[in-house]
């Protein structure tokens, strides 16, 4: 609590020799303004860097956390102001918390969910199971497989109209999958990935389509998990993982040493 004289003192003396009167009518008002708010040492301080924002175009940056302040820095701008506080504040963190390190996020080459594995699974899903009612009434009538016909010469596989979920032309080569296909095939691969205890992500390669990885996103958002594409627009990758809450990634860290393919558990500086 304020001494009844500590507001008790004259705002004129603090004004320099060489100090223009422009300057020094700024400064003055706003100590006059805030003098019965601070203590006269740092009322004095926070009128100069008024004074420098005000008249040189100085920004500053101030990071509190839990109403606590954390880092101030200023600079010529705000952008550099908020970068320079962001550092330091994140260099005081780390003296008393775990810092979670990411490595390498992916690696193009290490992708484990292509259009070629997709399109097998599919052709494997597609093979009728032996106790299928049809199959076992085509058995019966001394079907042994392969086409119908004195020559076999007939179709096996039936006749389906796929939707192509691409802008390509008629002709191009290529293991097209319907949308429902692909939604199928997509949440089947996430839902293992989810119930599994599979520690790295979902590699999607870049012989997708754009509207292919649009489909992929949006079943990645339905299950709840994360989904980013990376690349240049010809050769994007698209890289899908958990939700993961810091402190159970901290937790698990902790039990597997410290370090994964992905993460690396930083111990606290100041411990």
């Amino acid at each position: 609590m304020k001494m009844s004289g500590e507001d008790d003192w004259d705002v004129e003396q603090h004004k320099t020799e060489h100090e223009c009167d422009e300057h020094w009518e700024l400064r003055r008002k706003f100590l006059l303004a805030h003098k019965d708010k601070f203590p006269e040492d740092e009322l004095i301080c926070l009128a100069q860097v008024f004074t420098n924002v005000e008249l040189l175009g100085c920004s500053k940056c101030s990071i509190f956390v839990n109403s606590k302040l954390l880092a101030t820095a200023r600079s010529s701008d705000h952008k550099s102001a908020k970068r320079d506080a962001s550092i330091i504040g994140l260099q005081e963190l780390r003296k008393y918390y775990y810092t979670i390190k990411v490595k390498k996020k992916f690696n193009v080459r290490h992708a484990n969910v292509t259009t070629a594995t997709i399109a097998n699974r599919k052709s494997k899903e597609d093979t009728i199971s032996d106790d299928n009612i049809g199959k076992k009434i085509m058995k019966l009538m001394g079907w042994t497989g392969g086409g119908l016909g004195k020559s076999q010469q007939g179709i096996v596989k039936p006749i389906v109209v796929n939707e192509q979920i691409s802008k390509e032309g008629l002709g191009l080569k290529r293991n097209l999958l319907s949308t429902d296909d692909l939604k199928h095939r997509c949440k089947d691969i996430m839902g293992k990935f989810l119930s599994g205890d599979m520690k790295n992500d979902l590699i999607f390669s870049v012989d997708f389509t754009n509207d292919e990885r649009a489909v992929i996103h949006q079943v990645a958002r339905q299950l709840g998990l994360k989904s980013h594409s990376y690349g240049p627009k010809c050769q994007r990758t698209l890289v899908v993982s958990r939700k993961i809450d810091p402190l159970d990634l901290v937790e698990e860290l902790k039990s597997l040493g410290g370090d994964t393919n992905k993460y690396q558990l930083l111990e606290p500086t100041g411990l």
